[in-house]
């Protein structure tokens, strides 16, 4: 009975090894190529697998990876994503760039939610930043007035602190 249960331990030693044999464990730190500081936070993921972890505040990360992954892709929100070939080696240094994002348009309706102009149902009125200072306007409240169909801007001047009240086509209440 000994010997069985010794030759059971060893096939289930030797099995294992070839378990942990067909992964590796990957670590590294990924910072920012402008200025070289840590990204905390950053998403390291094996390409074609749901394998990943972040990076921890330091921009450090580890993650064990099968034998036959090929890359992992780096993201981070405002960074390029990045595609890094896995080598021979275990220790990585990656460098992510900043990306710049232009938008077009947008549309803040209420509470926050935002629509592509072609999306609205009602008229929607566009104030570029040159007709905001064009007048010489000494705030933003100021540049707007009768550049907004029913916008209504009234300044109330309680002394120390003037408060501004902004009304867009209705909730008006009697005066």
């Amino acid at each position: 009975m000994k010997k069985i249960s010794l030759l059971l331990a060893f096939l289930g030693f030797i099995g294992l090894q070839v378990v942990f044999a067909q992964t590796r464990e990957l670590s590294g730190v990924v910072t920012s190529g402008e200025d070289r500081s840590s990204i905390p936070g950053a998403s390291i993921v094996v390409k074609g697998t749901t394998l990943g972890t972040v990076t921890d505040m330091e921009g450090k990360f580890t993650l064990k990876v099968p034998a036959s992954a090929k890359a992992l892709l780096v993201s981070f929100v405002g960074m390029t994503s990045l595609e890094v070939p896995i080598t021979g080696s275990s220790n990585y240094a990656i460098a992510l760039k900043a990306e710049s994002i232009s938008v077009d348009e947008v549309i803040v309706t209420a509470f926050g939610i935002k629509r592509n102009p072609k999306e609205m149902g009602v008229a929607t009125a566009k104030v570029a930043n040159q007709e905001l200072t064009a007048a010489g306007a000494s705030n933003v409240m100021n540049g707007m007035v009768a550049k907004v169909s029913g916008l209504q801007i009234n300044t109330i001047n309680n002394g120390v602190n003037p408060d501004t009240k902004i009304t867009l086509r209705g909730n008006r209440q009697p005066e």
